[in-house]
């Protein structure tokens, strides 16, 4: 006997597919609200001083909610470094589109991260004080070094040691670490250090690609 396939059976099939990815939408909106929600409370508050109680209800969300999404506090502080920071990212890596032998190209790309440090310091501090935050964020930043690096390789630039890689990468950290100090945390820049700064990136970059000229 040959069973006919029910259209009512159908509908509810057609419409259980289509309520799949409403739900994953559903879903990744609710964690980009209390994403947005943690990093504002972050901002105003400081990342000790926020708790989850105060995210939960920025975002209009309940606790079961937030931990349907992240584990702590500081999950969803990984989750915001790593969201938020492709643009700071992107300004890092645009160490690659300069010419390293060219000292007024290094300014400008200091002088360009500065101006992200400065607008990104929440995420910044984010990084560099919490842990759990800063080991996820050291994959990014070799990312952002590959990025860097493919750069100059597309340019025609030679690597004249063994690893560029990786001391594209120290170099980056060094300059990050630079930018959180006398940017985002805003202490006194002793006197020479900017020019001292920008002479390091030089030297650095000289080590690692032969000089076309």
């Amino acid at each position: 006997m040959t069973t006919v396939p029910s259209p009512v059976a159908g509908i509810a099939q057609a419409r259980a597919s289509k309520r799949g990815p409403i739900r994953e939408a559903q879903k990744e909106l609710t964690r980009r609200r209390l994403m947005d929600a943690g990093l504002e409370i972050f901002n105003e508050k400081g990342f000790d001083a926020a708790t989850v109680e105060e995210i939960t209800e920025r975002a209009n969300a309940g606790r079961t909610t937030f931990y349907s999404h992240f584990t702590s506090k500081s999950d969803i502080a990984v989750a915001i470094a790593v969201s938020e920071t492709v643009e700071l990212n992107a300004s890092v890596s645009a160490l690659g589109r300069t010419d390293p032998f060219e000292p007024t190209s290094l300014q400008d790309w200091l002088d360009d991260l500065e101006a992200r440090f400065r607008e990104d310091a929440m995420l910044v501090t984010l990084v560099m004080l919490h842990t759990e935050v800063a080991q996820e964020f050291l994959h990014v930043q070799e990312a952002t070094a590959r990025n860097a690096l493919d750069g100059w390789l597309e340019a025609g630039l030679v690597p004249e040691i063994e690893d560029p890689l990786e001391q594209i990468r120290l170099l980056l950290l060094l300059v990050n670490r630079w930018m959180y100090l006398y940017v985002t945390q805003g202490l006194p820049v002793p006197s020479g250090s900017r020019e001292g700064l920008l002479l390091f990136v030089q030297t650095h970059l000289a080590t690692v690609f032969a000089n076309p000229a």
